[in-house]
């Protein structure tokens, strides 16, 4: 009988073992998304490890705040601006600033803002929002809109996704009248 009894319990120790470590499911991603605009309408579709804010702001000028209510922050959280153009970005998050501005031919400008002090940015900056202007095609399926303007897709800096925050605030300017 203990001859039985031994197999049986290494069984039972390798099960508990394995169901220890064993991936437990991520707890779901839930964030809080406003505007004080009442014309700027805020979507987040989530992905693997990834959630991108789609934002169509029909006037061109607008804000969002967003902050993570639940679960953990996603390694890469970037931003779908449907505007013309990008005349004034700023994203705020901790007590820093940092502005951008993107044009059609991809030129794009960028300055920290920390307390009183102010630095150009370069790309190789752990500060530096990546800003990639796309087409139009998808925005319109999102939004249930017969036509988008062409979009921007904003990447967070890598200082934000590795020091763990969890809120952030934009405004943008399309075009400055």
């Amino acid at each position: 009988m203990f001859k039985k009894t031994i197999p049986l319990i290494l069984l039972l120790l390798t099960a508990a073992l394995l169901s220890a470590c064993r991936e437990r499911p991520a707890t779901p991603v839930r964030f809080q998304a406003t505007s004080v605009k009442n014309d700027v309408d805020i979507r987040s579709v989530p992905g693997d490890n990834l959630v991108t804010f789609h934002i169509y702001s029909p006037s061109g000028i607008g804000d969002a705040s967003i902050t993570l209510l639940e679960g953990d922050m996603p390694d890469i959280v970037q931003i779908r601006l449907y505007v013309d153009n990008l005349d004034h970005l700023a994203l705020e998050y901790d007590d820093l600033s940092i502005t951008a501005a993107a044009k059609r031919d991809t030129s794009v400008r960028e300055t920290l803002h920390i307390a009183a002090s102010e630095a150009e940015l370069t790309p190789d900056s752990a500060y530096w929002i990546e800003i990639q202007l796309l087409p139009a095609e998808e925005g319109a399926k999102l939004f249930g809109k017969p036509a988008q303007p062409p979009s921007f897709l904003i990447s967070l800096p890598k200082d934000f996704q590795r020091t763990g925050h969890t809120r952030f605030s934009l405004r943008w300017i399309d075009y400055y009248r």
